[in-house]
């Protein structure tokens, strides 16, 4: 009904709104919005859990390396908690600022403690 921009949001999708218009008991205008949104899991989903999943495949793969290959486990490593700490920084500048921590959040440090 006025929504006008897009309705599926990163972490939303409107399903219902409604505006109605009137006068109060005391004889004052009120504008009554009611709004009803979705919660799109898909969204963690992708961006979260899919994506520290391919990263600790990656490092499961390390302890495959030959026993010579020291360095070169360590360097994917390194790169992997790298990578871990970007994949965080963007789930973090994605969420929305709540005072609850979501679950997104818990997986990415129990991934952090397990690599």
């Amino acid at each position: 009904m006025f929504v006008l921009g897009d309705r599926a949001l990163n972490h939303y999708d409107v399903e219902r709104e409604d505006l109605s218009i009137g006068r109060s008991d005391k004889n004052f205008s009120q504008a009554v919005v009611s709004l009803v949104l979705r919660h799109r899991t898909e969204f963690h989903v992708v961006n979260a859990f899919v994506q520290t999943l391919v990263v600790l495949a990656a490092a499961f793969a390390t302890f495959f390396f030959e026993a010579d290959d020291f360095s070169d486990r360590i360097m994917v490593n390194a790169v992997l908690l790298l990578v871990m700490a970007t994949i965080n920084s963007s789930i973090q500048a994605a969420s929305i600022p709540t005072n609850q921590k979501p679950n997104a959040e818990y997986w990415v440090l129990r991934t952090h403690v397990t690599n």
